[in-house]
């Protein structure tokens, strides 16, 4: 669902990701329910949580810093407004358009946590700081890193601490984790609703459901896009609650 991170490398001032994603936003899949008599719900089910995340709004404006609340989204708008046009469901269409034109909200709400800091970083990321310096190296190549900033705009920022675990099957190959769930009961994911970003995926026997339904001479393709959940931007007001 995505999720803006803002990162730094263990050597380096902190440093902010504009392109990272949570949960709640990437494989959203459709009902598909029986939501009355006779008739299939053509809304997602995820749309109302959605929606509810979106509508909270951070307690301060985004910082005055060059850069910061430029939106980069390699989805070009116009060409997902049209895609999007015969779409059944217009409020996940009018969602996933905003998203794109002003970045995603993360959801966080005040009421239920008060955020702190993480003072270090995981056992994994310690072992192999060059690992985190290589991918925030690329990351700013890539244009998907706002940063370093100055030590005033760092102090009002949520540092979340750092991970690594290997990539399945692709030796030498790690995946970075920052993690919004440090520390126990003052991290960014324990002011989100855990009922709002909570997700059901497609499960094999749905997939062989709706493959029998279609006949002999069915096709299923499976693929995955690389760095999906870094293409969708978050939205500038929630940057400072996602630092490393």
């Amino acid at each position: 669902m995505p999720p803006l991170f803002i990162s730094c490398s263990l050597e380096s001032p902190i440093s902010a990701f504009r392109q990272t994603v949570w949960v709640y936003v990437p494989y959203v899949i459709p009902c598909g329910y029986l939501c009355g008599v006779g008739t299939v719900c053509s809304m997602y089910r995820y749309t109302a949580d959605l929606l509810t995340l979106a509508s909270r709004r951070a307690m301060s404006s985004p910082p005055c810093v060059d850069g910061w609340s430029h939106i980069q989204c390699p989805m070009v708008e116009s060409e997902w407004d049209q895609c999007l046009s015969n779409h059944p469901d217009k409020a996940y269409s009018a969602y996933l358009l905003q998203g794109i034109r002003e970045g995603f909200r993360i959801g966080y709400c005040y009421g239920m946590s008060t955020c702190r800091s993480s003072v270090t970083n995981m056992q994994s990321a310690t072992v192999r700081p060059e690992v985190i310096s290589s991918f925030l190296e690329a990351e700013l190549h890539a244009g998907r890193v706002f940063g370093p900033v100055d030590l005033e705009l760092a102090n009002t920022v949520q540092v979340n601490r750092f991970g690594l675990v290997p990539k399945g099957h692709q030796p030498g190959k790690w995946r970075l984790i920052v993690d919004l769930s440090s520390p126990k009961g003052g991290s960014v994911n324990d002011g989100i609703e855990p009922s709002l970003c909570s997700l059901h995926y497609t499960s094999v026997d749905e997939a062989c459901v709706k493959v029998t339904a279609k006949g002999q001479g069915v096709m299923l393709a499976k693929f995955d896009v690389e760095g999906a959940f870094r293409t969708f931007p978050v939205h500038p007001d929630g940057g400072l609650f996602c630092g490393g």
